[in-house]
């Protein structure tokens, strides 16, 4: 299954800024308390100030000192956002731009992912063991595509790739594969986690 690449190595903080300021623009786009036509620049202040787009600085940040093998500047960044906004998110993850973490808590990303990737609280995505999330992405971790929404609560895990365009709903575990613009939700009358199924079949 072909996905997307994720983004460039970084190689200034002007990759990091640019990056981030797409965060903002998206984070604009859906959050109502930010919405209106014009992003001025004290708005997009404003959104910075948040604790998603905190949360998305302080993993961008970590992840240049990372890809400049400032390992343990990197690593202190990482585990400061762990402090302030409970998300666990690797410094070597490549993340693309646009992403949005409406709320942070328990949010966990130790994988490669596209643009404007969304993920809700306690979403993680995560090899089938993690030794270090601290540490170099392992080769069983997930490789997620453009456009992805992760809901709460589920967990994307071991070697898979998630096509672009998938959305993953609350609480679903997932452990296979899945063809880009596939829609996976777990069953409304059933609470076993395990059980999950497809509610929509994956675009042509």
């Amino acid at each position: 299954m072909p996905i997307a690449d994720t983004e460039p190595r970084p190689e200034s903080l002007g990759h990091v800024a640019r990056s981030l300021n797409v965060d903002i623009l998206r984070m604009n786009r859906y959050a109502s308390s930010f919405s209106g036509d014009r992003v001025t620049w004290m708005r997009r202040l404003g959104t910075l100030l948040t604790p998603p787009l905190l949360c998305s600085a302080l993993y961008r940040l970590s992840h240049w000192l990372y890809m400049k093998r400032w390992r343990g500047a990197a690593r202190c960044l990482a585990l400061l956002n762990y402090g302030m906004h409970k998300a666990a998110i690797a410094p070597a993850a490549r993340i693309g731009p646009g992403l949005y973490i409406p709320h942070t808590v328990g949010v966990v990303f130790y994988g490669h992912a596209g643009r404007n990737l969304t993920l809700y609280g306690r979403a993680m995505i995560m090899p089938s063991s993690v030794r270090d999330w601290l540490g170099p992405i392992s080769e069983d971790s997930p490789r997620l595509g453009d456009g992805i929404t992760v809901g709460a609560g589920s967990v994307v895990i071991g070697t898979i790739s998630i096509g672009s365009r998938a959305k993953i709903g609350s609480r679903v575990p997932v452990l296979e594969s899945l063809p880009a613009g596939s829609v996976l939700a777990h069953p409304i009358d059933r609470t076993a986690v395990g059980s999950a199924s497809f509610v929509a079949e994956p675009e042509r």
